[in-house]
Parts: structure tokens; sequence; C-alpha cells
């Protein structure tokens, strides 16, 4: 028998099981732990892979017959983290975009049904808020209108969680900057609950500018429907993360010791204790 042949008898076989267990067999065979990379072409059209490096769609069984194709097409996309990043251009059919403009134009290549089945999306601005921060606010400016437009989907898609990604605010300094980070972003923020429980002195120096930053910039008009954007983000399901390569628990216990030291210069087991919970949590869920 030759292998095309058994090839054909092997599908035949396959699609004689019940549909159940084939979807079953399609999440197991195109879930990834890490998640799903976005590629876009200049001919408008767009993939997710594998790897950040890799080339081909991460779905291949779409393209080894039409049933498969049927069955399995959009699967990756709803069960997977789908993530959106800087890339470096390998040659010039992939555009460059930043993450959350790449996020929006996927959107817009999205049916209801897809749009409704997302559940994870990290959009990784490396720099984001750190340059902003240090360059009075130039490179918070240019990724202001997109930042708006993805906190304005999250409030019309509560069912999917939209990380957006940023370097570390330097670890040795997460909790302290992270706190007046968290103040200035979201209208209702335990600032004053936050410093008293860690034993934090506030840096409101710092708080003026993250406020400042977000606060002080006019919001443009959205462009979903029913929906008026704003300077405050509402969204529980829009985070902002910071980088998970700084999620190294060394740093985060010296971070806890080393940091804001009471009047004796020694810190409480339980209060040493409540810093690292808000450090991994902060890692983990974001701000």
């Amino acid at each position: 028998m030759s292998d095309e042949i058994q090839e054909k008898n092997d599908k035949l076989h396959f699609f004689r099981l019940p549909r159940e267990l084939r979807d079953k067999i399609y999440d197991y065979a195109l879930y990834e732990p890490e998640g799903l990379f976005y590629w876009q072409y200049e001919d408008g059209t767009a993939n997710f892979t594998r790897h950040s490096s890799e080339l081909h769609a991460a779905n291949q069984l779409k393209y080894t017959s039409r049933q498969f194709r049927q069955e399995t097409c959009g699967i990756e996309i709803k069960i997977n983290k789908l993530i959106f990043q800087s890339h470096t251009l390998r040659n010039s059919k992939y555009v460059a975009t930043p993450p959350a403009q790449q996020f929006m134009e996927f959107l817009d290549m999205c049916s209801e049904s897809t749009l409704q089945s997302l559940r994870r999306v990290h959009l990784d601005h490396v720099g984001f808020v750190e340059e902003g921060i240090e360059s009075g606010s130039a490179a918070f400016l240019e990724y202001m209108h997109h930042v708006h437009e993805v906190e304005a989907f999250c409030q019309v898609y509560p069912s999917v969680t939209v990380f957006w990604q940023i370097f570390p605010l330097a670890l040795e300094s997460l909790l302290s900057l992270g706190t007046m980070f968290g103040y200035g972003l979201r209208a209702e923020f335990p600032v004053a609950e936050l410093c008293s429980s860690l034993k934090l002195e506030p840096l409101w120096g710092s708080a003026s500018i993250c406020h400042n930053l977000w606060h002080g910039f006019e919001a443009p008009p959205c462009h979903l429907p029913k929906h008026k954007c704003d300077s405050y983000v509402r969204a529980d399901n829009f985070r902002i993360l910071p980088s998970l390569y700084a999620a190294d628990k060394t740093l985060v216990r010296n971070e806890a010791w080393t940091k804001m030291w009471d009047w004796e210069g020694r810190l409480p087991d339980d209060i040493f204790q409540r810093r690292i919970a808000k450090i991994k949590d902060w890692l983990a869920n974001g701000f």
C-alpha cells in the first residue's frame, strides 16, 4: 500500500471518531504552553506561530485537507495565550508596528464569535513606562492612543484579559515606584492602604509624574461602538504587567528586604511576607 493511500485511510478512520473526541484531540494538538506569537505581512495577512522566530503558522492541520481546515480553523486562537511583540524584521515582507497597533488590526480581522472566545493577550512593549517617565512623557504619548483603544476593548469584552507588558520598573524599586504607578493609572487604587500595610514611604514626586502622564492626556475618540474613552483605566481586565523576565526569586527577596526599612533598620517578618506576596502578585497579574 502506498504512503498516499495509507494517509488517506488514516484520515478516513480519524473522521469516523465522534466530533467531541476529535475536538479534544485538536485542542491537545494545537495548545502551546508558551502561547502563540503574531506576525503581520505587507499584503495585510497575518498568522500565529509557535515560537517568536518561527516562520510557519502554528496550525498546520488546516493545510492538510478541507475537512481539517473546516474543523480546526481558529481553534489555536481560542485556546492559547496570544503574544504581540516588537519584532526585528527578518525580511521586507514582515511589517514592524507597535504591539498594541498589531492587536487592534488583528481585532479588525476577527468575527464576533472569535472576539468572544479570546481569553488572554500579551502586548509586549519594552521600555514603555521607563522611557515615558524619564523623557517627560514623549514615549508615553506615542502609545497612549493605543492604550485607550485597548482599554476600551477590555470594557466591551470583559472575558478577555489583556496584559500590557512593560520593561520592569527596575525590580529594586518595584514596590515603591509600582505603588505610585498604580495610583496614577487607576481611578481607585489603594495607595494609602498599601503604603500602610507594606510600611512604604509614598514617593509623591513619582506619583505626580505618573498621574500627570496618564490624566494629562486628552483621550482620543474610540472606534468601538457605544463606548466613550476617558483618562482613567476602569477595566480590571486591562493589566500593566512588569516584564516576566524580572521574576527572579533572589531579586524578589532582596527587594522586599532592602527597600523602605523601618526606623530601627529591621523589617518585621509579617511585613516582609506581605511585600514578597505583593511583588509576586504584580509580576503574575499586573497592576
